[in-house]
């Protein structure tokens, strides 16, 4: 009987086998298939899918439901999180979010945004030059280079110096970047696997986690001269950075934009800048602000954060108009509505601009960058 059962028990073992390579088949052909069509099927996803898998497809989802064909003109987007439309219309559902999918019904323009939470000017330009030719040549979403008429790159004073410098020597694998695009369905189940292991992790653990809360903070937040209080340390222009740390960076910005520039030398150029939270707000006195070296916060005054508001956007106008780029500062008509006491961030979401501060950004975009 030993030999019986070890035969069945054989029999079975082969049949698992075979189960589960059939399964992987499938679901590879399902996966090949997926990417391909990913065009038509990624903007119709929760944006938790999307954020999920590879950042490729993010730019695919920015489309939304734009008809798209060999007569779309294109703008290509670079920056970060700005540049997607983080904020308070994105986290409440509404579909004209941002300033570029307000842009498309004032412009005969789609927007190709390869801008990426969190990334520096040097990372966003990487992405477009690994995720386009991807894109193009492994889905059904296909354009010619005559197609794309400009190109943006949204400069977020916030953070961006201070990314940029995290970035300096960034190197990535191309064969993770490649696979993570191949096999979006696996790699959002791994996510999601590996959600699961964290969550039971932290509650084997009793670990514990609590939002900053002006209780537990050294310094109340901050309240404008308006009177707008702020939920939370703003970001403010770069007060941390030093002289040289500011010249490094500022050197990976027109890095940046010349390898922009010389991939698209007929294209119109042009940069975008915005202002950070603490720079969108008249504020007297000191302000404690986001700290970026691992504070709670970093402790300036208004009139500082102001006058490097001013030195870092005159450096930039300087550095884009010396190389081919036309310069737009959306700093004072933002101001020049929150003087007014109308808070353009949060209620939800106050690292980005809610509606009002995205449609003063939107309009300001189209009084600097009219179509010839």
């Amino acid at each position: 009987m030993s030999w019986i059962n070890r035969f069945s028990s054989a029999l079975f073992s082969r049949d698992i086998f075979i189960m589960l390579n059939i399964t992987v088949l499938l679901f590879l052909i399902v996966n090949f298939v997926f990417v391909y069509f990913s065009p038509s099927i990624i903007p119709l996803l929760p944006s938790d899918f999307v954020r999920s898998v590879s950042g490729c497809y993010r730019t695919l989802f920015h489309f939304g439901d734009a008809q798209l064909d060999g007569n779309t003109k294109y703008e290509i987007v670079h920056g970060d999180s700005y540049s997607e439309g983080s904020g308070d219309e994105f986290l409440n559902g509404d579909r004209n979010y941002g300033i570029f999918r307000k842009l498309t019904s004032d412009t005969e323009r789609s927007f190709m945004v390869f801008g990426r939470g969190g990334f520096g000017n040097l990372r966003t330009v990487i992405e477009e030059s690994r995720c386009a030719p991807l894109l193009t040549k492994y889905t059904s979403f296909e354009y010619k280079d005559t197609q794309v008429e400009r190109v943006t790159l949204v400069f977020y004073e916030g953070n961006d110096l201070y990314n940029n410098l995290r970035e300096l020597g960034y190197s990535s694998s191309g064969i993770k970047h490649k696979l993570r695009f191949f096999l979006p369905l696996f790699d959002y189940t791994l996510k999601k696997i590996d959600g699961v292991r964290k969550q039971v992790k932290r509650w084997m653990t009793d670990e514990t986690t609590t939002e900053l809360n002006e209780a537990q903070s050294d310094l109340p937040f901050p309240i404008s001269d308006s009177g707008i209080k702020i939920a939370g340390y703003p970001p403010s222009a770069p007060v941390e950075l030093t002289d040289v740390e500011l010249e490094t960076s500022l050197n990976v910005l027109s890095q940046s934009l010349t390898s922009i520039q010389m991939d698209n030398p007929e294209q119109r150029l042009q940069l975008l800048y915005l202002p950070s939270v603490a720079s969108s707000y008249s504020f007297s006195g000191a302000l404690p602000v986001k700290s970026y070296n691992g504070g709670k916060y970093f402790l300036t005054n208004g009139n500082i954060n102001r006058e490097r508001s001013g030195e870092i956007r005159a450096r930039i106008q300087t550095i884009a108009s010396s190389i081919g780029w036309e310069f737009c500062d959306v700093t004072e008509d933002i101001l020049a509505t929150s003087s007014t006491g109308v808070a353009l961030h949060g209620p939800r979401d106050w690292g980005h601009f809610n509606k009002d501060g995205y449609t003063i950004v939107k309009n300001a975009y189209l009084k600097c960058f009219q179509d010839e």
